[in-house]
């Protein structure tokens, strides 16, 4: 989905035709779905700057509800503006939308103190006056792990800890690490079955965002360890986004989105410490899910990829599994067609039309999204080397690869 501004319609009550200080102006804003994709659970929310006054006669917050691709709908408000308004009168709109991947912050409603009023019966798109019906699409932007996400059992005991780093201060950004984790939000409540406030979501993850939620190397009870029920809650973690070595201990970071990942054992988040916490958190089970490379091949210019010397307690616990987007020297890449990272994508793919259940017992196990990922055919191995020609090899580590991920609803 892609929501934005198709047109907004202005008539003064005076009708000579100007927008004038203390006259009262009813505005038609248009919002519209460009984007094929439904914009779900989207809301519009107005609101101005100095010097505009919104009306009570019309709601500021208005519910878009289920916008489908080329629908629109239009929106009244009423304002007035008073002498010291500027000519680009400033009214917002926030277009918000359930998933994530459609949400636009602080939009501009363009309309000018010195604009002529005007009907609304055409729509502006990148500077080109056109009516609705001449706007054109590409044939097909869907991607399919994104329509119809299959339902699962419920686990209402389960608790999700989910991270898309997109945007670096430092370093370059992963571009699709936000809708990664926003899709994978959408499949753990409907497919893995969690409750929606039991998902913690965190997009753009600083250092004190992982310290909060998995505690530091001297104090392992953060949010996430305080939130389980011992012996209960099923644990999940998923991150997408950098990873990078330390090139003096060869060990592993995730890296926090203000972090130099040239001096990541001071700014980046351990593994050690990750997974050292984990395995003290006594939950039910722990899956990990990590698409992101830590061999720095990517990320640090002028060395080699480095072999990681990780530490990972979790996996010699019982009730553990770690699903990992590639090897400890490979580089993860994305899939750019579909929208996502490429072991994310087929991640999901696994889930999505139950492809990974070929003994068909209406269940996958964590095993069989294994199978599924790493088919050096048609998962990722051929795929990185089809799109970009390295090898990239998921791995699975721990004890509890026959846990089922998913048991679908029959």
């Amino acid at each position: 989905p892609e929501l934005f501004i198709v047109d907004v319609g202005i008539e003064d009550t005076n009708a000579n035709g100007m927008i004038e200080s203390g006259e009262i102006i009813k505005l038609t804003v248009r919002i519209g779905n460009k984007g094929k994709g439904i914009a779900t659970g989207a809301y519009a929310k107005f609101y101005s700057g100095d010097n505009v006054f919104f009306t009570e006669t019309y709601p500021k917050t208005v519910s878009l509800e289920d916008l489908p691709y080329n629908e629109q709908i239009d929106i009244p408000l009423e304002i007035f503006v008073n002498d010291k308004t500027n000519d680009k009168i400033p009214l917002y709109v926030d277009l918000t939308e359930a998933i994530g991947l459609a949400s636009v912050n602080k939009l501009r409603v363009p309309i000018n103190k010195s604009e002529r009023t005007r009907t609304i019966n055409k729509t502006v798109v990148s500077g080109i006056d056109k009516t609705y019906d001449e706007l054109s699409f590409e044939t097909d932007l869907s991607v399919d792990i994104e329509q119809n996400i299959p339902q699962g059992e419920k686990n209402s005991e389960a608790i999700a800890v989910v991270i898309g780093n997109r945007d670096y201060s430092r370093t370059k950004s992963v571009d699709y690490a936000i809708r990664d984790a926003e899709v994978m939000k959408q499949y753990l409540i409907k497919t893995f079955g969690l409750k929606e406030g039991n998902v913690f979501l965190i997009n753009n993850a600083t250092k004190g965002d992982f310290e909060t939620y998995f505690g530091t190397g001297t104090n392992f009870k953060g949010k996430l360890y305080n939130t389980i029920k011992a012996n209960q809650t099923d644990v999940i973690v998923y991150y997408s986004g950098h990873g990078a070595p330390s090139i003096k201990d060869k060990k592993g970071y995730f890296v926090p989105v203000e972090c130099d990942p040239q001096y990541v054992e001071l700014g980046g988040y351990s593994l050690d410490t990750f997974y050292g916490n984990l395995a003290k958190i006594p939950a039910k089970s722990i899956s990990v899910i990590i698409d992101a490379c830590f061999s720095g091949a990517d990320l640090i210019e002028n060395i080699s990829p480095i072999v990681l010397e990780i530490d990972n307690p979790v996996v010699a616990i019982d009730n553990s599994i770690v699903l990992s987007s590639s090897g400890n020297s490979q580089p993860s890449s994305w899939y750019n067609e579909m929208k996502h990272g490429l072991f994310t994508y087929f991640l999901l793919k696994a889930i999505h039309d139950k492809n990974a259940d070929l003994d068909k017992d209406n269940s996958i196990t964590f095993n069989e999204i294994y199978d599924f990922v790493s088919n050096s055919s048609e998962g990722v191995p051929y795929y990185s080397r089809r799109l970009h020609g390295f090898e990239q090899s998921p791995q699975i580590s721990g004890s509890n690869k026959d846990k089922i991920a998913v048991k679908f609803l029959k």
